[in-house]
């Protein structure tokens, strides 16, 4: 990622100040105090597997990826990820890249399948413990080993949109059989025209061979053209419907009438959206203004806005809102993210922040967010590139970990999976940036500290 959230062909793009080290997190309980807390009944085993995660995510290593260079990308220098979704069952990985040049922009998003190779990861742990054991207790070092045991292929599946550069990008899940990327595109010759854009991405949902027969039905393959330009896109799995943010108002599209409606943002720019899971509620951030909530089943007003009593106070707004995404697992709360560095949790119920997450910093740049599939951990990547992690119950600060190059004018993109190349327990975190995939894996963790 490269733009602030409202961004325009010529504006100010990436970041220029270098980063510095950052303390240490503080420690969660150790492996055998958790195993101790099981035994004696204080953690139930249904929370063991989170458990664990979590004081994993804390003792990770940020100083030793594994590093994955992809061919896909044109022109290193040129390029920048813009989307990264790993599948629920952690063996495919999608990915939207766009590369600018002095003639052109190129917008490609493709499908890689993850696959798990045992004796790859044994190897590699191995090797990794060669290598550790010959450095002096006090120097330890931590070699990028691919110790989770990942094959990575490209799916010949790759979506090329010429004279394009992306402005949002969201997973479209239609069914269990079919999983789609939305992206909003803003054109590079017409900077006042926009296109929306659903196309499939093979092998997220299920395998190549399972789908061949179905994935390429038009119902998976729709566009609109706007002549104005569009800045967030969201997708309603439920009722199959298209929510577009534009500078004055937000366009709903419905997948399978094309009929469309829209409402106004009192004269705001929507730069982030989401639906609820049921599809009946549409939160918006809103440029210069509060997040909303549209209740769709009624044509009014936005019903709520994310401002309370308490907002000056503690310092926590939805001002300017870049992100913004309802939890399925707890349908009472929002997260929300904005210019000003508030990383927040919200109550619907009482319209005001109940937690904050502490230590994330941006200033005016709309910056990656991903919260896991499971809904148990949220990652933010600050404006000078470093990703933080936080548990969502609570808002502990789980680990930091400074960008992977100090080079490079773009966001990293992060994603985590407690299950890469579908097999239970294979958990890490990666980020993708400079035409590589950095891999943070944190089967080490309770052995190389």
């Amino acid at each position: 990622m490269v733009k602030p959230a409202h961004t325009h062909p010529d504006g100010d793009y990436g970041y220029t100040t270098p980063l510095t080290t950052y303390p240490s997190p503080p420690p969660t309980p150790s492996f055998r105090n958790i195993l101790d807390s099981v035994r004696h009944g204080r953690l139930p085993p249904r929370q063991f597997d989170h458990i664990v995660n979590r004081s994993r995510l804390n003792r990770l290593n940020p100083n030793c990826p594994y590093v994955y260079n992809c061919a896909g990308l044109r022109s290193l220098s040129d390029s920048s990820w813009e989307y990264l979704d790993v599948s629920p069952n952690g063996t495919c990985l999608a990915a939207g890249s766009t590369t600018i040049s002095n003639t052109n922009n190129l917008t490609n998003v493709e499908s890689y399948s993850i696959k798990y190779n045992s004796d790859l990861s044994d190897l590699e742990l191995k090797s990794r413990f060669d290598r550790t054991q010959e450095l002096d207790r006090g120097q330890r070092l931590c070699i990028g080993n691919n110790v989770l045991g990942l094959e990575m292929a490209a799916i010949d599946n790759s979506h090329i949109n010429p004279d394009s550069k992306v402005v949002d990008m969201a997973r479209a899940s239609f069914d269990t059989d079919v999983t789609c990327v939305l992206s909003v595109l803003l054109h590079s010759r017409s900077a006042r025209m926009s296109t929306v854009s659903i196309k499939p991405m093979v092998g997220f949902a299920k395998s190549v061979l399972e789908t061949e027969n179905i994935i390429g039905l038009p119902l998976y393959t729709k566009s609109w053209q706007l002549k104005a330009p569009g800045w967030s896109g969201a997708f309603d799995s439920r009722n199959l419907r298209v929510s577009v943010g534009q500078d004055r108002r937000s366009v709903i599209f419905d997948v399978l009438t094309d009929h469309q409606w829209s409402f106004d943002s009192h004269d705001h720019t929507v730069i982030s959206q989401a639906f609820s899971h049921d599809g009946n509620l549409l939160f918006s951030g809103r440029e210069q203004d509060f997040a909303t909530m549209h209740d769709l089943r009624v044509n009014r007003s936005p019903v709520k806005t994310f401002e309370s009593a308490d907002t000056v106070q503690y310092n926590c707004s939805s001002f300017s809102a870049g992100f913004i995404s309802h939890l399925k697992s707890s349908p009472n709360y929002v997260i929300t993210e904005n210019y000003a560095g508030n990383l927040l949790k919200w109550d619907l119920r009482a319209s005001k922040p109940i937690l904050s997450y502490e230590g994330h910093k941006n200033q005016d740049k709309r910056v990656p967010v991903h919260i896991d599939s499971e809904e148990k951990y949220v990652f933010a990547v600050d404006r000078w590139g470093a990703t933080r992690a936080w548990t969502i119950d609570d808002g502990t600060l789980l680990c930091e970990i400074p960008s992977p190059t100090t080079e490079n004018m773009h966001f990293p993109r992060v994603v985590y999976a407690d299950n890469w190349g579908g097999v239970n327990g294979n958990s890490g975190l990666m980020l993708a940036i400079d035409g590589k995939f950095f891999f943070y894996d944190l089967l080490h963790s309770y052995l190389s500290r």
